[in-house]
């Protein structure tokens, strides 16, 4: 089974509740797991035949797709995608406000363990540089200069070959027009439907009805969809038990004895020491400054996509968890 429609990203943007809106509609078959990465890793680490297992049987099932945050922005998705499954397929893209999406990203690094990122976000997202283009220079020297010092850990993207990096570049992967721009080269206008996070969370309902009309769902599920649950970040609380806790060695030890027999209020107590979901907000001059730095970005992919997106130009700081 080929997907027929794909969620191309963003990263940190919603497509975990694309997925579960779509995952739950009857005429339609998510992929098992979510990102099999399929398109953006080298074509040595994928098996064709695994990935078209990944989409189940399903009678009636009119539409097939996944949500590999990575084929924005990995620069050879595209053309894979319509060499592989072909030029009808359907593109979902879910757009959050980039400065938004630095910091979340940044953070998503942070919290994992191993740390995956061990600088500052200052020393990771140089935003006092100025200009988009100014920042995107010296973050990708930055970043070369973090791989050389080991201060990321690049062993989970081995099988993204020379994109190996792509999970820190926080700035560059928000830029979204570019990244569009080079699906737009392979598929048509009309074969891609342009969602933001701000929809999701001020009419949720709307969002996943626009969805299913576009892959020709029946919009009228919607209805019966019961209000996401936001998946929450969280980052290792501060303190040698939570900071145990939360590398994953520890972690697959603890996991299989709960499982067995540990009471849900067992399994909340060890979540509860292990994680905090309270995140240090982003610094009101780094927002600020990245405000400044992608105002007329925003304003060009306003214009490509068709919406409005003044609103992310706000200085006052909406909404940058997980």
């Amino acid at each position: 089974m080929k997907p027929t429609f794909i969620i191309a990203g963003a990263q940190k943007a919603g497509t975990d509740s694309l997925y579960g809106y779509l995952d739950d509609h009857p005429d339609a078959v998510m992929a098992d797991p979510k990102e099999p990465h399929y398109f953006s890793k080298v074509p040595a680490a994928v098996d064709r035949a695994a990935y078209q297992r990944s989409f189940a049987e399903r009678p009636g099932a009119r539409a097939f797709g996944e949500a590999s945050t990575s084929y924005m922005p990995v620069r050879w998705t595209a053309d894979r995608i319509r060499a592989e499954a072909g030029p009808g397929v359907r593109l979902v893209f879910v757009l959050r406000n980039p400065v938004e999406r630095i910091y979340s990203a940044f953070l998503n690094m942070k919290r994992a363990r191993p740390l995956r990122d061990a600088r500052a976000f200052d020393e990771a997202v140089p935003w006092q540089t100025g200009s988009l283009t100014g920042v995107l220079r010296e973050e990708a020297v930055r970043l070369a200069d973090a791989v050389r010092r080991r201060r990321v850990d690049l062993g989970p993207f081995r099988d993204f070959g020379d994109e190996i990096d792509w999970n820190y570049r926080y700035v560059a992967n928000s830029v979204y027009r570019p990244q569009i721009e080079r699906f737009l080269r392979h598929f048509p206008r009309a074969q891609c439907l342009f969602l933001t996070t701000d929809d999701l969370r001020t009419d949720w309902r709307g969002a996943a009805a626009a969805l299913y009309r576009f892959l020709d769902l029946d919009p009228g599920w919607v209805e019966r969809l019961s209000r996401p649950q936001r998946n929450r970040a969280s980052l290792p609380r501060p303190g040698p038990i939570g900071r145990l806790l939360s590398y994953r060695v520890i972690r697959d030890a603890v996991r299989p004895v709960l499982l067995r027999g540990g009471s849900d209020r067992m399994k909340s107590w060890v979540k509860r020491i292990a994680t905090t979901t309270e995140f240090p907000p982003l610094a009101a001059d780094a927002r600020a400054g990245l405000v400044d730095v992608f105002a007329e970005e925003n304003e060009a992919l306003a214009e490509l996509i068709g919406r409005d997106l003044t609103a992310w130009n706000a200085r006052v700081r909406a909404d940058a968890r997980g």
